[in-house]
């Protein structure tokens, strides 16, 4: 899943924290249900996960996605998650780094199985990739 690729850049170098808001909690973005195809611990605090890739969805090195974590009785929390393969891929990489922030995040993320289904939104530009230098 995390293959040492020349057109890529190390992974550990985008990854956004688990407990990040997003700077515009009401902006309005397309959400899409995809299934979890597999989950892996990576390090002690790093989680890599591999969705299903909805159709015509694009991203550029430097985004990121929202996860849209929901639990009955409570309101959607939104964390967001780096992109870690290509773009070409045919499913979509993330990693995920745990911190203490946010411990509602974590557990929510230890529960997820692979086969389970999550919501992610459109790409963020939270970090666009402008070339060297």
């Amino acid at each position: 899943m995390f293959r040492h690729d020349s057109r890529v850049r190390t992974f550990t170098r985008a990854i956004c924290f688990v407990g990040e808001r997003s700077k515009d909690q009401n902006h309005k973005t397309m959400t899409y249900a995809v299934k979890l195809l597999k989950k892996e611990k990576l390090t002690h605090d790093v989680i890599g996960l591999t969705l299903e890739r909805p159709s015509n969805y694009a991203f550029s090195p430097g985004q990121c996605t929202e996860f849209i974590l929901d639990s009955p009785g409570k309101p959607s929390e939104k964390a967001p998650f780096s992109f870690t393969g290509l773009n070409s891929d045919p499913a979509l990489h993330l990693a995920l780094k745990t911190t203490p922030v946010n411990p509602a995040i974590n557990a929510h993320i230890k529960t997820l199985k692979a086969g389970g289904e999550v919501q992610i939104s459109d790409p963020r530009d939270n970090l666009l990739y402008r070339g060297p230098g």
